[in-house]
């Protein structure tokens, strides 16, 4: 299957937001804002989100916003090699078809075209299939994140997982 990466902006709002609430709606561990939260967010909030330009989607041949993930390179002179991901969410139709993998090939390239070298992210300890995924593609645990949110369940830890794009091709 063939996809398009690009930037979301504030046009993408209407596709964004239905995604975002999808992943919420079905992975609520994997988030660190709830479903009621962002259901009660203005879409004039998500419109400034897109517009700082750090939001990236993966379209599907018909241009359907399939996957999306943010992607926030560090300012600092001396932090500039590295990038933080976050937000990663595939729609479920789209998983297990190569999505997951087109969208972080995206950003790896990306990251590389802008320099940076080192890219991070968090993952919930508990997300066995987000962790495998991030390891295949080169992540490493790096630290632990204890009491990172307070779900009904109690306190979770979030894993610091970092990839040093020195090391892979």
């Amino acid at each position: 299957m063939t996809y398009s990466y690009r930037m979301l902006v504030a046009d993408d709002q209407p596709a964004y937001r239905a995604l975002r609430l999808l992943g919420l709606r079905l992975y609520p561990e994997n988030f660190l804002s709830s479903l009621e939260e962002e259901q009660d967010k203005p879409s004039d909030e998500d419109r400034e989100t897109l517009s700082q330009g750090l939001s990236r989607g993966l379209f599907d041949q018909n241009r359907t916003l399939i996957g999306m993930s943010s992607f926030v390179p560090e300012t600092a002179q001396r932090a500039a090699h590295r990038a933080y991901i976050g937000g990663f969410n595939v729609h479920p139709d789209a998983q297990g078809k190569g999505a997951a993998q087109a969208l972080m090939r995206n950003l790896v390239a990306e990251a590389r075209d802008r320099g940076v070298w080192q890219l991070e992210l968090y993952v919930n300890e508990a997300n066995a299939r987000a962790r495998r995924f991030y390891e295949k593609h080169g992540f490493r645990v790096a630290g632990t994140l204890p009491n990172s949110i307070i779900a009904d369940a109690g306190p979770e830890t979030d894993l610091f997982m970092v990839c040093d794009l020195r090391d892979s091709s």
